[in-house]
């Protein structure tokens, strides 16, 4: 069995940009679904993901805001396994997901113009499906 440790994270980006063109048609906002980019580097013990987060759009009257939030995590793993690419995908972005959630919450309630926007919960399984996520791996099989 894998263990995996989550050694902390960083936030390299967090952009806030209010919307001129939006059109405030009722009191609860109504988001599209965030888009989500993971980059996965594997090393023979550790693991480096690079996550960003985009939300909204500057330029239609539908999204209030546009956000963007980058950060990078270091997760440590022993006793690896053959699917460990699928193991590392699943578990570091479902232990990375509510520091996101967080993040864009603290940054839509400081815009004090809108309500505090609270995102939805993913099946991050379904997540992982997808081709937004990049798996380099760069172990020594020796």
């Amino acid at each position: 069995m894998v263990a995996i440790t989550f050694k902390g994270y960083n936030v390299n980006k967090m952009l806030y940009m209010q919307n001129e063109n939006f059109k405030y048609h009722d009191k609860k906002i109504k988001m599209k679904e965030p888009g989500f980019d993971v980059e996965i580097e594997i090393n023979n013990t550790e693991a480096h993901i690079h996550l960003v987060t985009k939300i909204g759009e500057a330029k239609t009257e539908e999204d209030p805001f546009y956000i963007e939030i980058e950060i990078v995590a270091l997760f440590e793993y022993e006793n690896a396994e053959k699917n460990i690419k699928e193991i590392l995908s699943i578990n570091t972005l479902a232990i990375l997901f509510p520091y996101i959630r967080s993040l864009v919450s603290d940054l839509t309630s400081r815009s004090n113009i809108f309500p505090t926007y609270i995102m939805p919960t993913f099946n991050i399984i379904d997540f992982v499906s997808k081709d937004s996520v990049t798996i380099q791996d760069n172990r020594d099989f020796n």
